[in-house]
């Protein structure tokens, strides 16, 4: 078990990201230099603690540890910066919450979070339709298809299918788009998952026969 101990007063640079701090977290393990960390890095090191707990794996020690933790704090940010575009976008400030969702996009790729980042683009997507920049919402969802489809992530796929059709149907794609919502109800139909964008794919597909 970690070391934990909180020290109040300047003690200098933080030993994972060098910033100053007045205040200091102390981490370390048996037969390793502990170091000092900020306040935002030891939130980032008891989230990887979170991570590791109940695992095979063993959490890095040293130097390693050091740099996993800083590239925890990008995905923490990522993860803040996601909800934050989620508050704009309901605020209807698509191109703030576009910028925080693209941010949060380059980490999740830069960190291979593939789950995410799938995510992420489906969100930069809507935000790129309701713009009314419908080819690049439609080459965003395309990529976000692809990862759906090698994760298998099948009620995703389907969802992403769906927008894709309600998108193409906007861009005056009739074909197109009643063949994306048929294969939304294939898939939604099968995975029995999100019953509303099911009926909506239906819907869709009925409009367009």
């Amino acid at each position: 078990m970690a070391m934990q101990d909180l020290i109040s007063g300047a003690l200098g640079n933080c030993e994972v990201c060098n910033a100053s701090s007045d205040e200091a977290m102390m981490i370390g393990e048996p037969g390793v230099r502990p170091f000092w960390v900020c306040p935002d890095c030891y939130i980032a090191y008891q989230s990887l603690m979170e991570e590791y707990e109940g695992t095979a794996r063993k959490m890095p020690m040293g130097r390693d540890l050091q740099k996993l933790i800083l590239l925890q704090r990008d995905y923490l940010s990522a993860t803040k910066w996601c909800g934050e575009g989620g508050e704009l976008y309901e605020k209807g400030r698509y191109e703030e919450a576009l910028q925080l969702f693209l941010k949060a996009l380059s980490i999740c790729r830069d960190q291979n979070k593939r789950r995410d980042y799938e995510a992420v683009l489906g969100n930069i997507a809507t935000i790129y339709t309701d713009l009314g920049r419908f080819e690049e919402a439609l080459k965003t969802h395309k990529e976000e298809e692809t990862i759906c489809r090698e994760l298998r992530q099948d009620t995703d796929l389907g969802v992403c299918l769906f927008n894709e059709g309600r998108l193409c149907e906007k861009m005056g794609k009739r074909s197109e788009a009643r063949d994306y919502a048929k294969s939304a109800v294939g898939i939604l139909s099968k995975t029995g998952g999100d019953s509303a964008t099911l009926e909506k794919a239906r819907n869709l597909v009925a409009r367009l026969t």
